[in-house]
């Protein structure tokens, strides 16, 4: 698809990624993604404040490469958790 054909909503879903698809994409809590920024796992979110409510999201491209090395981490865990069991 050209980009001129795309969206507004489309061409923001390329280029952001929000917490909330992070925690569907990883399986991981809101709590463990926050836990990963506050340890420099993830960078600094953008963040859209809307009066007391905000929404975080980081550009997908800078956050990706992080992103899939969580989710091998979590892969292995899961893989080891399951052999002791």
């Amino acid at each position: 698809m050209d980009s001129a054909d795309k969206t507004a909503q489309q061409v923001f879903d390329e280029t952001y990624i929000s917490a909330s698809e992070i925690c569907r994409t990883l399986d991981v809590t809101r709590g463990a993604v926050t836990m990963a920024q506050r340890r420099g796992l993830l960078p600094e979110p953008i963040k859209v404040i809307q009066g007391d409510a905000y929404l975080c999201l980081w550009l997908r491209a800078q956050v990706q490469p992080k992103l899939d090395a969580w989710g091998i981490m979590l892969a292995a865990r899961k893989r080891t958790t399951e052999a002791t069991a």
